[in-house]
Parts: C-alpha cells; sequence; structure tokens
C-alpha cells in the first residue's frame, strides 16, 4: 500500500495541530483563559478598572469598594434595584480600556478617567453578533479607605455567591482613589 501526497499533506496538518495543542496546554498549564487580576497602584484609573472586573467576575464587595460612600447612599436611596446585586446574566464579551486621566486643576484628590468598553454580543444562526463601542467619563476622587462599604443585606447576598475580594485591602484610613459617578458597567 502506497500513500499518496495528498495523504502526507493531511497528515502533517493533523501532526502540526496536535504539537500546538500539546504546546498550548503545557504553556498555560491547563488552565485556559487567564482570569483578570485587580490592581493595586494608587492611580485613578486603578477603582475604575478593579470595578470593571468585580463586576464581571460578580464579586459584590469588591464591586462595591470601589465606589465613594456617596455613589453607595444614593444607590440605597434612589434605586428600585440594587445594581451590585440585581444583576442579569449577558452573553456578550466585555474589554474596558483606559483611554485618558486627566486631574482637576484646582483640586489634586479630584480626576477624570476616560474609558471605553468594548461590547461583543453574539447572536443569530451562523454565530453573527454586533460589536460596539461606549466611552464614558468617570469622577474619581479620594476617599478614606474605611468609608461604608455595605450593609449586612448585602453582605449575606454577597457570602452566598462565594465571591471574595481578592484585592489587596488598604489599611483603614487611608486614602484611596474611588468612582464618584453611578456607573456599573451594565
Amino acid at each position: 500500500m502506497k500513500i499518496d501526497r495528498f495523504t502526507w499533506i493531511v497528515l502533517a496538518v493533523v501532526v502540526i495541530i496536535l504539537i500546538g495543542a500539546v504546546v498550548t496546554v503545557n504553556l498555560t498549564d491547563g488552565e485556559g483563559l487567564a482570569v483578570d487580576t485587580y490592581l493595586t497602584a494608587d492611580e485613578p484609573a486603578t477603582p475604575v478598572y478593579n470595578a470593571f472586573v468585580a463586576f464581571q467576575n460578580g464579586d459584590v464587595q469588591t464591586a462595591r469598594r470601589q465606589y465613594t460612600a456617596r455613589v453607595l447612599e444614593e444607590d440605597v436611596q434612589d434605586r428600585g434595584f440594587n445594581p451590585f446585586i440585581d444583576r442579569f446574566s449577558e452573553r456578550t464579551a466585555r474589554r474596558l480600556r483606559i483611554i485618558e486621566v486627566a486631574y482637576d486643576e484646582n483640586d489634586p484628590e479630584h480626576a477624570y478617567v476616560t474609558a471605553a468598553i468594548d461590547t461583543y454580543q453574539s447572536s443569530g444562526l451562523f454565530g453573527t453578533g454586533s460589536t460596539w463601542t461606549r466611552r464614558i467619563v468617570l469622577d474619581v476622587v479620594r476617599e478614606p479607605a474605611d468609608a461604608e462599604t455595605g450593609t449586612d443585606a448585602e453582605s449575606d447576598a454577597e457570602s452566598e455567591t462565594g465571591a471574595t475580594g481578592a484585592e489587596a485591602s488598604p489599611e483603614a484610613g487611608q486614602e484611596v482613589w474611588k468612582v464618584d459617578t453611578a456607573e456599573f458597567f451594565y
């Protein structure tokens, strides 16, 4: 039995694909896609990025720690739902891009973070989808790290989901950057 040239080409392609799969699994330790980690830098963009990642991961307590006490208080008073808990499951892929950080000329404790959220939503019979970008500007201010971050009911709901705050917690009283805009990355 003699193998023709086409069969050799097909066998070579299959072997290359298998080698690529083995190399990929070995390089990623079989973990697949990497999970986004929280930032710890003392920069205005840090709470914006951390809030976005926390919402994607369902980490309620970490998300709440990224917002000022004023936003959290308004959240409790003004909404018929809780944006930290009453979230719905989406079939979208999202990416946050920090475009610019501008400090307020009159107040060094206040900054504006311009970000873009790229969203891809798959749909249709053949897996077609839509892609769009939403650009936002968020106020970010410095506030003590021990500011109010939640109520017991929300803590109980968080503990039921098993979410944990994986970021390094700042010491009590230390000033940190926090989001001062009611933007919850829907």
